[in-house]
């Protein structure tokens, strides 16, 4: 059993960052999420309160290093790896091998559906409806790219955070983005795809509600990011300082 980091003993958050960052990259491989409370367990041994710090520390060293940060996922205690690089298309994540490029096509196409939508939501049947077209039955167990279709999409991509999924008493369930999907697809670029997959000349702005209702999202989020690059700078400042203070006193 671990034990706790004493109070007399200096804390290393140096290490315990470099120890959660190749933790969390470990076990993201399934991309269902690491958990607070194993994050507090095994690495942080059973010290709670180091850990807003040693998770910012984590990201930020991850950030630098190769491209990508930590994030909570609201309301479920859970943390997820993402890509903070700036993709400029959607050929960037069908690049992998050819199971993957299958599986992300596949993620695109509903994301893309559920964005069209005015709610941004999508029920059930609209999903198995429109997969039904391109041959996709979601009752099939055995489909030779995907598997059991309604797992895939209902189970697994849910547990990985690309799509939410929340029942109905009085109807079928609705799907829409889940939070992996927010950091990893945006939204204009599922937006050009819907351009690109209707081949006649489209581009993004001729789809007028979705286009404006996208570019004000984008302006909203651009606001947030500043004011959140603005209170990190200010605290990597305000540490900077103290540590100055301190190594002079």
């Amino acid at each position: 059993m671990s034990q706790a980091y004493s109070q007399d003993v200096p804390i290393d958050m140096e290490a315990i960052a470099s120890n959660l960052a190749h933790y969390v990259l470990i076990q993201e491989r399934t991309q269902f999420g690491v958990k607070r409370a194993d994050i507090v367990e095994k690495i942080l041994q059973g010290n709670a309160r180091l850990l807003r710090e040693a998770v910012d520390n984590a990201s930020r060293l991850l950030e630098d290093t190769i491209g990508y940060q930590i994030r909570e996922v609201p309301g479920k205690r859970l943390y997820i790896v993402v890509n903070s690089l700036d993709l400029t298309g959607l050929e960037e994540h069908l690049s992998q091998d050819e199971q993957c490029e299958h599986v992300r096509g596949l993620i695109c196409i509903i994301l893309s559906l559920i964005l069209m939508n005015i709610g941004e939501t999508l029920a059930e049947t609209d999903l198995w409806n429109f997969l039904r077209e391109i041959n996709i039955e979601h009752d099939d167990k055995k489909h030779p790219v995907f598997g059991d279709i309604e797992k895939l999409i209902k189970v697994t991509f849910v547990k990985q955070h690309y799509l939410e999924h929340v029942k109905k008493k009085d109807g079928p369930g609705e799907f829409s983005w889940g939070y992996r999907a927010q950091y990893e697809f945006k939204p204009m670029e599922i937006l050009k795809f819907v351009a690109d997959v209707y081949s006649d000349g489209k581009s993004p702005r001729d789809f007028t509600m979705a286009y404006k209702r996208i570019s004000e999202k984008e302006k909203q989020s651009k606001r947030i990011s500043d004011q959140k690059n603005q209170t990190r700078d200010f605290v990597d400042n305000s540490r900077m300082r103290t540590s100055v203070t301190r190594s002079g006193s």
